[in-house]
């Protein structure tokens, strides 16, 4: 697998085996050539390129809460462009903790003319450890913290140049209950000699290694299970929602011109029913003046009351057009027999109700089913059975 490290100096791309980690290319997106291969290609985003918090949500679904997080993301990051990674902490009966990064999008997408990637971490999500743990390391001058566990991230902070052992109890103190769990801590040696010393204190054990030639992160990346970070999952949504809300729009014109027209098409059909039905008609009383014996009568008694207990649907949608309130729209008409079942989009669906009960040409009005209501805009689609009088 290809595992390119995407930092404010560049881009930095390896091929990893089971256990042999080896630079394939490196330099910024404009000097390097794109690179073809098949496969996955997981690019992580270095913790000088992103931001994050921890969000508290109310109890919700996995689905609910990735369409509050989109919804909020340029709200809670200084970030022009923002695409993100977001993922549950914690749950509880009462609320919901979500860790949510962001970066910018457009340094992103300069780094996937080259780096095609099919999944994208942030440097955080990347460790996980069967018992937690925590790791001190330096990247691109920037030291940090990383506490993980089996589930992946549980915290992390960052310094300048190095980690103190002041900084680091304070850290541990911030993880809160989670502080109690953490048993180990690796420390990748150099610039940090003095802080393997320092770290006696926390009755900890302490595993004292030399730096590599990578990131640290990318060892981490083969014990993941990667589907949650497909870019379709996360940051094709984001790259995308405004041509998908545009598409979105599209389509509701596409469905109103069509209504229309139907419409228009409506009293043209009636009529060629009409004649048909006359023909039928005719032919019924031709029948009824021969002397064969048998008798049509009823049948064309029926016809005529069958015919009496239609209306026609002109009248059904001028009524609809001037009872209906402001902003609420009709998505689907069917007339059957004295009664109209309408399905119909609206933020106030109980006012639309009570506004449809008041026209002269209905008896009864009931609603079918429970509405539905759409995160994005607040409108809320339900269906009514209505009784014509």
């Amino acid at each position: 697998m290809l595992v390119a490290y995407l930092h404010k100096d560049g881009l930095e791309v390896y091929r990893t085996t089971e256990n042999k980690v080896e630079k394939y290319a490196s330099g910024t997106p404009e000097q390097l050539k794109p690179i073809k291969s098949f496969g996955k290609k997981l690019m992580i985003v270095g913790r000088d390129l992103f931001l994050h918090i921890r969000k508290r949500y109310p109890p919700a679904s996995e689905k609910d809460l990735k369409k509050a997080v989109l919804n909020e993301i340029e709200e809670m990051f200084p970030i022009k462009n923002p695409s993100y990674f977001s993922k549950v902490f914690e749950k509880a009966e009462a609320y919901t903790l979500v860790d949510i990064w962001a970066w910018d999008n457009s340094g992103i997408n300069g780094a996937k003319a080259v780096f095609p990637f099919t999944h994208i971490m942030p440097e955080d999500a990347a460790f996980i450890s069967d018992e937690p743990e925590a790791s001190i390391l330096m990247n691109n001058g920037i030291a940090s913290v990383v506490a993980y566990a089996r589930d992946g991230f549980i915290g992390s902070v960052s310094a300048r140049e190095h980690i103190t052992s002041q900084q680091f109890d304070v850290f541990l103190k911030s993880l809160g209950r989670y502080s109690n769990r953490i048993k180990r801590v690796i420390v990748y040696n150099e610039p940090y000699s003095k802080i393997v010393d320092d770290l006696s204190d926390f009755s900890l054990e302490v595993l004292n290694k030399q730096p590599k030639a990578y990131p640290v992160c990318i060892d981490y990346t083969g014990k993941l299970d990667l589907k949650d970070f497909r870019i379709a999952s996360g940051y094709d949504t984001q790259k995308n929602i405004h041509i998908v809300m545009r598409g979105i729009i599209y389509l509701l014109i596409a469905v109103s011109i069509s209504l229309g027209i139907t419409a228009r098409n409506y009293d043209a059909s009636l009529k060629e029913i009409n004649k048909k039905i006359s023909r039928v008609v005719n032919n019924a009383a031709s029948l009824t003046s021969k002397t064969t014996g048998e008798d049509y009568r009823d049948i064309e008694d029926e016809l005529n009351e069958n015919l009496k207990g239609n209306m026609h649907p002109l009248k059904v949608m001028d009524m609809l057009a001037r009872y209906l309130p402001e902003k609420s729209y009709v998505n689907r008409v069917a007339l059957n027999e004295g009664r109209i079942e309408l399905t119909l989009s609206s933020k106030e669906p109980l006012n639309v109700i009570k506004a449809i009960g008041q026209s002269e040409m209905i008896s009864t009005v009931k609603l079918k089913g429970a509405p539905a209501k759409d995160q994005f805009s607040g409108s809320y689609t339900f269906t009514v059975v209505a009784e014509l009088k």
